[in-house]
């Protein structure tokens, strides 16, 4: 099963019989070009979930997983009072309120994937980042999102048994993202 790259923000590779989409939402696109490129690579996954064919997409979307809303929304509460009038903070907490933020992410889930990250993390969980990592040096909670995801399709999802996002000390200057793993079991 070949996925068409309708841009070079993704390639597809098939390895005993799952198929892997590595996405790449570059940041220096707009927003609406990465949701463009999200829809475009979201509208020709159907025909293969509905098939009920093994496919994973995972890497770098940067916007915001609708499963995580509610640690956004918790953030202004961990900001200090006197950093809450700083007008970067002020655009940050706005765009964990933006709808347009999340659109990337619901691209890809409203194609009948799943955020298995979301899913297997339990509700009383803390929120696990996976950007920016320490290259930037030591970051307050309320400035982490995270940015990269596995979504796999519901023929897979009885077969994820865990998802890890990778920080150690060897990951804190390896990129600026974390790597996340997951888990098959068959």
């Amino acid at each position: 099963q070949n996925i068409p790259n309708t841009s070079n923000n993704f390639f597809s590779v098939q390895i005993e019989g799952i198929t892997y989409v590595v996405v790449a939402m570059e940041t220096d696109s707009s927003t609406t070009s990465q949701k463009e490129q999200a829809e475009k690579l979201a509208a020709t996954l159907p025909p293969l979930i509905s098939n009920n064919s093994k496919v994973v997409v995972l890497g770098t979307i940067e916007g915001y997983a609708p499963s995580d809303s509610s640690f956004y929304t918790k953030r202004f509460r961990q900001i200090p009072a006197n950093v809450r009038t700083d007008k970067k903070i002020i655009q940050q907490l706005a765009g964990y309120q933006r709808p347009s933020n999340y659109e990337l992410v619901r691209a890809f889930t409203n194609s009948g994937l799943s955020d298995i990250l979301g899913v297997l993390r339990k509700a009383d969980d803390n929120f696990v980042h996976t950007y920016p990592t320490k290259v930037f040096g030591e970051m307050p909670s309320y400035n982490a999102y995270r940015y990269d995801y596995i979504l796999v399709v519901p023929a897979l999802t009885a077969n994820c048994k865990a998802t890890t996002i990778l920080q150690d000390e060897t990951t804190h200057y390896l990129s600026e993202h974390y790597p996340v793993l997951l888990e098959l079991s068959f």
